[in-house]
């Protein structure tokens, strides 16, 4: 296995962006119906979530898939890191 390195925080940052958004956009599909916009948001979420992870360069599908779910997990710790870094800073 490779050994794990700290990700840019640009690549980090894109995760967090794109778990957040695709979230929400699931979120407002599932009450709103299908429709295009949020369709449109939606796809670019995932490519933003897949998009680093295939140029990155992967061994196989399999490992593919597990690291754009490693990377959307990572995104929502990301998410509630600042929302707890923000009611830190409001009550610390």
């Amino acid at each position: 296995m490779n050994k794990r390195k700290d990700k840019p925080i640009f690549i980090r940052l894109l995760n967090t962006v794109s778990a957040f958004t695709l979230i929400g956009a699931t979120i407002y599909l599932f009450f709103a119906g299908i429709s295009l916009i949020p369709s449109l948001v939606l796809l670019v979420a995932i490519g933003g979530l897949s998009g680093p992870v295939v140029a990155g360069g992967t061994e196989g599908v399999l490992d593919c898939f597990v690291s754009i779910i490693e990377s959307f997990f990572e995104g929502l710790i990301g998410v509630f890191e600042t929302i707890g870094e923000l009611f830190g800073s409001i009550f610390g």
